[in-house]
Parts: structure tokens; C-alpha cells; sequence
């Protein structure tokens, strides 16, 4: 059961801790997963720091390099050339070249945390209905998510917007695990069907 699950937010929405006890909750079911998370924040992507071996080889120009420790790996990927760094519009594609890597480490899905105006289907977490506006405006929005405590209120607002997205407490992680896994939409395969029937 393959899924690339994108969970997108503005900071302090929840979206670590939402995607942590999704990958908790997959576990309970023999489900593995990776992550690739948006790293908004300018400079280089922590710890590849100057001077370091790493930030070294791809000064040099190593497009892909790897740190190996008892305790796990890094990988550092620096695009080079015509290939650009897609854009955080472009992150789905970015995640479908990241998904043959985590099903090479036995991952059966996937989270791609952030990427807020990324096309692909996604679950919009909200700190409180004040946020609706904008996710509404992200492309692919399937689903909203928010603090119990503030279900009644994006409920409100999202009715004014005719609204039709289901909408889950942040705290039921279980009732959001059963939706991921039901949902067509985020199976790997599904936006390259769709991108197909778009080209025809």
C-alpha cells in the first residue's frame, strides 16, 4: 500500500507532530516511511557546514554525497546545470524523484512536509480558522486539518466559503491514518494517471 502523503502548513500548524504520529501509527501496522521536509530557511541545508568533508566534496562538485554513522545517514543533493533545484512549486515532482530512493530503503510511503503552493493533493493544517483564507489558495487541497478547539469555528468560515474539503482534529491522528489510507489520491501512481489524462 504505496502513498506519497503531502502535509503542508504554516509554521507552528503541527505539521512534524501530525506527520511523527502518522509514521508512529503506520508502524503499529507493519507500514514503513520517509520523509523530505521543506527547508525554507536561507543558506545551506543543515549540517553541511564549511570545511566540512561533505560541503567540501560538493564544492568540488559532487552532485550526491552520503554520510554514513553507526546511527544512520545523511544524503546532501546539489543540483548542478540545466537540472535547477526545482522551485517549491515544483515539489511534487522533487518528491516523485525522492520516492524510488525511499522505496530503495523499504519505505511504502511517503510524507513531504511543507511546500504550501506545490500542485498534488495535500492536507492543509490550520493553527486556527484565520488560516483558511490562505489554504484555500494552495493548489490540490483535499483535506483540512486543526485543533480540536477550533474545529466549530474553520467549520463556520469554511461554510461562508462553500467549503466542501473533510476536516479532522489535528489530535484524532487515527481517524486521519484510516482517511490517508483510503484515499486514492495520494497512491504514487495516481498523479501520473492524472498527469497522463491531461496530456491526452
Amino acid at each position: 500500500m504505496e502513498r506519497i502523503v503531502h502535509v503542508a502548513g504554516f509554521s507552528g500548524s503541527g505539521k512534524t507532530t501530525l506527520i511523527a504520529r502518522l509514521i508512529e501509527r503506520a508502524a503499529a501496522d507493519g507500514i514503513r516511511a520517509a520523509v523530505i521536509k521543506h527547508h525554507a530557511h536561507a543558506g545551506a541545508v543543515p549540517p553541511d557546514r564549511p570545511r566540512k568533508d561533505t560541503a567540501v566534496f560538493g564544492a568540488a562538485g559532487a552532485v550526491l554525497r552520503g554520510l554514513l554513522a553507526p546511527e544512520g545517514a545523511l544524503l546532501y543533493w546539489t543540483p548542478t546545470g540545466a537540472e535547477g533545484l526545482p522551485a517549491p512549486a515544483e515539489a511534487e515532482a522533487l518528491a516523485r524523484r525522492f520516492w524510488p530512493l525511499a522505496r530503495a530503503f523499504g519505505a511504502d510511503w511517503l510524507f513531504v512536509e511543507g511546500f504550501k503552493t506545490a500542485p498534488g493533493p495535500k492536507l492543509a493544517l490550520l493553527r486556527s480558522a484565520d488560516d483558511l483564507p490562505a489554504a484555500l489558495t494552495w493548489p490540490d487541497v483535499i483535506a483540512l486539518v486543526a485543533p480540536a478547539d477550533h474545529l466549530a469555528r474553520v467549520r463556520a468560515v469554511g461554510n461562508e466559503a462553500a467549503v466542501r474539503f473533510p476536516l479532522f482534529a489535528r489530535e484524532d491522528a487515527e481517524r486521519i491514518y484510516r482517511w490517508v489510507i483510503a484515499e486514492r489520491r495520494f497512491r504514487p501512481e495516481a498523479s501520473v494517471e492524472g498527469k497522463r489524462e491531461a496530456e491526452c
